[in-house]
């Protein structure tokens, strides 16, 4: 195998190494959860999700929006951070807690 030296710490790497790193990289981006927000100086209060702008199992693109939330008369739209599908973990009307998993986008 051809190894690769690095200038950095005086240690010396493989290709191979590498493309572990960068496979596990990849495994741990596969998944990403989308959470309800903190919006309220009590995180222990609940919120709702009002409504679902993106139906579940569908293809999303990264920030788009995709739901909107309420704590206490104060409304917010949720984008989701990555491109994907998108599965609801929560249904429209369900009151969450902040900084609960409301969703997740493969």
């Amino acid at each position: 195998m051809k190894k690769l030296k690095t200038s950095c710490c005086g240690f010396s790497t493989t290709a191979a190494r590498l493309g572990t790193i960068s496979a596990q990289k990849e495994a741990v981006h596969a998944m990403t959860e989308i959470l309800f927000p903190l919006m309220s100086g009590d995180p222990d209060e609940p919120g709702v999700l009002l409504e679902w702008r993106a139906p579940h199992g569908s293809q999303v693109a990264a920030y788009q929006v995709i739901a909107e939330v309420t704590v206490d008369k104060f409304d917010a739209e949720i984008n989701t951070p990555v491109a994907g599908t998108l599965s609801w973990v929560v249904t429209a009307g369900d009151e969450v807690r902040q900084g609960a998993v409301i969703a997740t986008v493969d």
